[in-house]
């Protein structure tokens, strides 16, 4: 349902490529989780805490389906994408795992940008923790740049989504202010 949704809105924007895939540490078909929340589908189970915060049944899966899973490297090198200004990842759980198919395009210094989504709350199993991300991130010079929105219940911090940047990207940005 989702991806029949982009593709609609591919039909608008002629720079909108749709992929009927999900970006991950393997190239493998794996079981997706459908989400009463479709927002909230993953291709990790949700778990009982995080149904709980969340409530209204939001993580209760509905139905499952198998997707093709790509690496980051692997889907560029097929698409013959030599750089990318800009990864946006909102995969509930699963970024770390989408990081780690990026290994080829980090070490190379291919990616300027991360914008992504982090569950802060261990919602779903098997999902990575912030401070695993930001540390696998820093290993390939990317630096937290700005945390553009958070959601809070009851006090607590459940996710953010933030902006990483290459330390090479912010020279050249810090060289530009200064002339």
């Amino acid at each position: 349902e989702c991806y029949d949704k982009l593709k609609i809105l591919s039909n608008r924007d002629k720079n909108l490529y749709p992929y009927p895939i999900a970006i991950s540490n393997k190239n493998e078909k794996r079981e997706f989780f459908i989400n009463q929340n479709l927002g909230s589908s993953s291709l990790l189970t949700s778990n009982s805490k995080g149904k709980e915060v969340w409530g209204n049944r939001a993580l209760d899966t509905v139905s499952t389906t198998d997707v093709e899973c790509k690496t980051l490297d692997s889907f560029c090198i097929e698409n013959d994408i030599k750089r990318i200004n800009l990864v946006k990842l909102d995969i509930q759980g699963s970024e770390l795992n989408a990081l780690h198919g990026a290994e080829k395009l980090l070490k190379e210094g291919k990616i300027d940008m991360i914008y992504t989504e982090i569950s802060i709350y261990k919602s779903y199993n098997g999902q990575a923790e912030f401070h695993q991300i930001l540390s696998y991130l820093k290993e390939y010079h990317f630096t937290l740049f700005n945390i553009y929105k958070s959601i809070h219940k009851n006090g607590r911090l459940l996710e953010i989504d933030i902006l990483f940047v290459t330390s090479a990207l912010l020279s050249r940005q810090n060289d530009t202010m200064d002339n």
